[in-house]
């Protein structure tokens, strides 16, 4: 009878197994309260899990952001490759390849010095009496040859300004870069960049405007095709002022 009275006073009591909670506050420090009983808290595993999760959510969107980069990449990648039609390198050549220019025969055309075929003079011959003229030529520039150089004389105006042109296209559908419109006087290479120079491209011809100056002489300039390389290709240059 004893017995039955002590294990119903204990049971009245409220006294429990030392695990059990209602909260945390019930549980011994790191635990916490997990479902009514009191388990351990390891703070570095659940820092080290919030950081996966923050790794991954990062991942993701990165993920997203270099798939729309890639998308666009490859839409202008393909715009640009169509703007071109005309096939890299149509006109270079080997330095042996046969080629056929009958005009080179008299010249070497390393320099404007060695530069053939020379036009009649065009310019003012009494005082501003300016003579307009034109003229055109074609000729053929060789794999083995670095250039085409003519010789223009201009007879200058005493106070007038003359304006001179000349435009020279490849017949044979060349890069732009295959080649340069080139213009001299004397030693001196004239830029497009001097203010008395004007540099243009339309198609597939180049064009060089340039300004003589008034004086009282004759004015000789040089002007040619450069090869950018071993090129080759047939051309045609018009020459004219005003």
């Amino acid at each position: 009878m004893k017995t039955i009275f002590m294990i119903a006073a204990l049971t009245l009591s409220g006294c429990e197994h030392w695990d059990h909670c209602e909260n945390t506050g019930d549980c011994y420090s790191p635990a916490i309260c997990v479902s009514g009983r009191c388990e351990a808290f390891e703070e570095s595993d659940a820092t080290n899990n919030a950081s996966v999760a923050n790794n991954n959510t990062t991942d993701n969107v990165q993920g997203t952001n270099n798939g729309s980069t890639g998308s666009g990449n490859n839409s202008t990648s393909g715009s640009t490759h169509n703007e071109n039609p005309t096939p890299d390198g149509i006109c270079i050549v080997d330095s042996m390849t046969a080629c056929s220019d009958p005009a080179e025969d008299q010249r070497r055309n390393d320099t404007p010095a060695t530069a053939g075929r020379p036009s009649d003079e065009h310019g003012c011959f009494f005082s501003d009496t300016l003579t307009h003229a034109s003229y055109s030529v074609t000729g053929q520039l060789c794999g083995h040859e670095i250039a085409d150089w003519y010789v223009q004389d201009i007879a200058t105006c005493r106070s007038n300004t003359i304006i001179a042109k000349v435009t020279a296209t490849p017949t044979a559908a060349c890069q732009q870069n295959d080649w340069q419109l080139s213009l001299r006087r004397g030693s001196d290479k004239l830029l497009c960049s001097d203010s008395t120079v004007n540099c243009t491209q339309e198609g597939t011809s180049k064009t060089v405007r340039w300004l003589v100056v008034p004086g009282t002489s004759l004015a000789r300039y040089h002007y040619g095709i450069e090869a950018a390389g071993l090129v080759q290709f047939p051309y045609t240059i018009e020459f004219s002022i005003e």
